[in-house]
């Protein structure tokens, strides 16, 4: 499975998890979903062996059509 494929599918899976918990989001306007963040430190423990800082850099420069960046946030 590609890379993308399994993030994609992990957030997905993140978010349905998410939702059949009830689970809500504790501020009004989060720059990230909870799923998305989820989805980021699964990522960045199972392929960056932690290191947050070096799997950031790696979404910013190749994963940029995916949501979590700094540079897309959520809008109302």
């Amino acid at each position: 499975m590609p890379l993308k494929g399994f993030i994609m599918r992990c957030f997905c899976f993140v978010d349905d998890v998410l939702n059949l918990i009830g689970h809500k989001h504790k501020t009004n306007k989060p720059r990230f979903s909870d799923a998305e963040l989820i989805t980021f430190f699964i990522y960045a423990v199972v392929f960056r062996h932690g290191d947050y800082k070096a799997a950031l850099e790696e979404f910013r420069e190749h994963h940029k059509d995916l949501s979590l960046s700094t540079s897309n946030s959520k809008k109302s």
